[in-house]
């Protein structure tokens, strides 16, 4: 649907990514047009627009200016929706059931139990049936993947944008409070959008084209063989970064998040979005049903170093194993002096990471990715 506005309104676009778009217009009337490209879609738009001269704004942030307004645009609803409601966009009533209705097209009468089927409207409808444009991930069938998800911070960005102006304005003896406008958001997009792609093609580098698939532009699946191939992956995100925002990389806090969720092709799309939806750390590694680490970028060059560590692989094979009976058994083995190379592995563990403020939650599932 964001694609969809970005094509339509090209030429008025200020910024976009995968999650929000920024438009300037000239009429309000614009908004019922957004609005009619995502009732298409059965989607909500959450809105927030000021009635303002462009060359007037001081501030690239509509949200930050004063009288603006904020709203969410959504298509009529019918006064009554009587059961079954649709489960995807709850929001119309259902008229199909999935996949029968939709194997039914092609003269198949297959049995689907219960729990396999869906109530749909006919839009969701619609759109389930449409082919995908996913070309690996289909065949992927019970094997280890890893979902990774960039998000940038807009509002965060304008925040530290202003920051390093400021800062470059007072090496240079200019005292003026100047704000961040458009234009350097602009620039800024320019370069994360060289950012996203040298990333893409440093994946194909490193796995190949055929273990990866682009869901969006900062959006990947990844198919691997082994949990310990996200080390890889952390160095590779780590020497992007390095090499397009060396100064974004030092901050505690930066506009930039990733999210890496690794688990079994089989786990639910839905549960991985929500799991994504969670992240609360500028870097967040989620290892399905095993833990999850959470740090600042900031900590990147830290945490591959320990990734590299001498470590005695049985020792953290045994803690995993530990771990799946009881974390307090395994948090307890952690501290433990008796099997001495075992609690050699573990105080190399700790040193390596507690400095990087992990609890023994985070440090036991940096454990079972080194360890695989």
């Amino acid at each position: 649907t964001l694609f969809q506005i970005e094509n339509r309104f090209a030429d008025n676009l200020l910024f976009s990514s995968t999650d929000e778009i920024l438009i300037y217009y000239d009429d309000i009337s614009i908004l019922d047009e957004i609005n009619s490209i995502a009732k298409k879609n059965c989607l909500w738009v959450s809105v927030t627009w000021v009635k303002k001269i462009l060359r007037d704004m001081k501030k690239a942030d509509p949200s930050k200016l004063s009288g603006n307004r904020s709203e969410h645009l959504y298509f009529s609803l019918p006064e009554t929706i009587h059961p079954p409601i649709c489960e995807i966009c709850q929001m119309q009533p259902a008229e199909k059931i999935w996949p029968s209705d939709y194997l039914a097209q092609f003269g198949e009468d297959v049995e689907i139990a219960e729990e396999g089927k869906e109530d749909l409207c006919h839009t969701c409808f619609s759109i389930r049936s449409r082919k995908s444009r996913l070309r690996r991930l289909k065949d992927w069938r019970n094997v280890e993947v890893s979902w990774i998800k960039l998000r940038l911070d807009y509002e965060l960005l304008n925040k530290i944008l202003s920051d390093f102006y400021r800062t470059y304005l007072k090496r240079t003896n200019v005292t003026d409070d100047i704000d961040v406008r458009f234009s350097l958001v602009y620039e800024f997009q320019q370069d994360y959008s060289e950012f996203l792609e040298a990333f893409r093609k440093g994946l194909s580098g490193l796995y190949g084209d055929i273990s990866i698939e682009t869901i969006l532009k900062d959006m990947f699946c990844l198919k691997i063989e082994k949990t310990s191939e996200l080390l890889n992956l952390l160095d590779l995100i780590n020497r992007t970064l390095t090499h397009y925002f060396p100064e974004l990389k030092n901050l505690t806090e930066g506009p930039i998040k990733i999210s890496i969720v690794s688990c079994n092709s089989e786990f639910p799309f839905f549960e991985v979005w929500r799991n994504m939806e969670r992240q609360t750390a500028d870097l967040q590694v989620s290892l399905v049903g095993h833990g999850i680490i959470e740090t600042s970028l900031n900590h990147i060059d830290h945490m591959i170093i320990a990734g590299k560590g001498n470590y005695k692989k049985s020792s953290l094979h045994k803690l995993a194993e530990i771990s799946k009976m009881s974390e307090k058994l395994a948090e307890i083995k952690f501290n433990d002096r008796t099997e001495k190379r075992d609690f050699e592995s573990y105080q190399t563990l700790k040193r390596n990471l507690l400095p990087l403020g992990m609890d023994f939650q985070s440090i036991l599932t940096f454990a079972k990715i080194v360890g695989d």
